[in-house]
Parts: structure tokens; C-alpha cells; sequence
């Protein structure tokens, strides 16, 4: 008898596991940026997140032909980073996210939602619940990638040693390759920088790139583990001539999550 209760209490705690994580799923949705002309991008976002299963829309992205009719600053358009020669599209990579939190904020049900762009690899069932439950009470973003190496290995070692899954967002800490946001905070970004039905940067205090400007203008937070990482077939569009030190990157953060994986030290999934 006792062999049988513990059979039937088993089944029901995985039956609860399995829907626990379902609705999980299920309800945290994924808005990828995607450029009309980029096919392969497209092709290679719409074959992962069909394979795994996850809510997603794309959002077609903002280009420099679209900036006479949605852009409020007007050109020569600089950026503030020194020595950038690709302004424009720092513009329009910071304006398509905006378009992204515009397109999250539509559905009531997001408190939080998952913004990304068109060349990110998800390797895990991320447990978005869990992980949510864990966050600094004023988290209202969460950098899901750090996009450099020696960053990444020092902050794995920190999760490990620590046992440090957040740290605060800081400058250096690069790319908005996927994060998850809060319908607050994202509510706080598109009030600031979209205005008049155009977006609006000439008020921006930071350098008008999405990582520093987006981060900087809510109270964002960093993973200590990398839940992410590019796909390094699909070259940058906005710094190709990064591809080097991305490929180097993709290398240490693919170590990394090698590591975890093989002492099972990997959190949220």
C-alpha cells in the first residue's frame, strides 16, 4: 500500500511540475527584432522558437529610411560613443527595441516579457517564474547576455563562489541581445524616449545606444550566468567588424555554460 501512495504521490507532483513549467512558458512571451530584408535571420528565429515551443512575435525593425517619418531627432544623428562611425544604425537598433516594449505593452497579461534580437541562440527551458521570484524587489530589467568573454567567465565564477545570480547593471556590461523587462519598466522607456508618435532620443542624458540607454534609464540588473548567446553565422549587421570578438566571446560563454552543464550548476532551468 505504501509502495502504491508513493507511486500515485510521485505522478502528481510531476503531473504539477510539468504544468508548473507549461504555464511558464506559456506566458512569457518573446518579442524578436527582425529586419524585413534579413530572411535568413528570420528563418533561423521562427525554426527555434517553433522547436522549442515558446510564445514569440516578430517585430519588424526600424531602419534609416523609416526616419523621416518615425524619428523625432533629426540628422547628422550621433550617437555620443566615441569614435562611432555607424550612428544611424545605433538609432534604429534603439528605436526597434522601443518598438518591441510598445508591442509587449499591448498584451495585459505581460508583467514581464522577453525582448530579443534576430541572431540570439536560447540553449535552456529558462524557469522565467522562478527567476522572476528571485530578482531585487526594484529590478526592472534583466540583461539575459553580457556580450564579452572575460566578463562572462568573471561573473560565473562570482555565481559560483558566491552564489550571486544578480549584479547591478553597469556601463561595459554590452548588448541587448535578450533581456526581460518589467511592464513597468517598460512602460518607463516608451514614455521617455516615445513621443508624439515618433521616437524621440534628443533628451537622451546617455549615449544613444540601446544598451547603455535602455539600461541606464530604469533599474536594470545582469545575470551572472549567460541564458544566451549569438549565433555566430549570422554576422552583426550593425558592427561586422566585431565578428572576431564575438566569435572569440561566443567561444567563452559556450565554455562557460559547458562547465555549468557538466556540474549541473546551472540556475533557472
Amino acid at each position: 500500500m505504501y509502495h502504491i501512495k508513493y507511486y500515485i504521490k510521485n505522478i502528481f507532483k510531476n503531473i504539477f511540475t510539468i504544468t508548473f513549467k507549461i504555464i511558464t512558458y506559456i506566458f512569457m512571451n518573446h518579442y524578436w527584432i527582425n529586419i524585413d530584408r534579413s530572411i535568413d535571420r528570420r528563418a533561423f528565429m521562427e525554426e527555434q522558437f517553433k522547436n522549442n515551443k515558446l510564445s514569440n512575435k516578430r517585430i519588424p525593425a526600424i531602419t534609416p529610411n523609416d526616419f523621416d517619418n518615425v524619428l523625432e531627432d533629426k540628422r547628422p544623428l550621433t550617437c555620443k560613443h566615441p569614435g562611432c562611425v555607424s550612428c544611424e544604425y545605433e538609432f534604429a537598433c534603439i528605436s526597434s527595441h522601443i518598438k518591441a516594449l510598445i508591442e509587449g505593452l499591448k498584451n495585459k497579461d505581460n508583467e514581464w516579457f522577453v525582448v530579443m534580437e534576430d541572431d540570439i541562440v536560447i540553449p535552456f527551458d529558462i524557469n522565467y517564474n522562478k527567476l522572476i521570484s528571485e530578482l531585487p524587489k526594484d529590478a526592472e530589467l534583466v540583461q539575459l547576455l553580457i556580450l564579452y568573454g572575460p566578463t562572462v567567465k568573471h561573473l560565473y565564477h562570482m555565481s559560483i563562489t558566491h552564489n550571486v545570480h544578480f549584479i547591478k547593471w553597469q556601463y561595459l556590461l554590452p548588448s541587448t541581445g535578450m533581456y526581460i523587462i518589467s511592464r513597468i519598466g517598460a512602460e518607463k522607456l516608451v514614455n521617455k524616449f516615445f513621443k508624439n508618435n515618433k521616437y524621440n532620443f534628443t533628451s537622451c542624458e546617455y549615449q544613444v545606444v540601446a544598451d547603455v540607454a535602455l539600461y541606464s534609464s530604469i533599474t536594470s540588473y545582469a545575470t551572472t550566468f549567460p541564458f544566451a548567446y549569438p549565433n555566430i553565422d549570422l554576422i552583426s549587421e550593425i558592427h561586422p567588424d566585431h565578428y572576431e570578438a564575438h566569435k572569440k566571446t561566443v567561444v567563452d560563454i559556450k565554455g562557460v555554460i559547458d562547465t555549468a552543464t557538466f556540474n549541473n550548476k546551472i540556475p533557472y532551468i
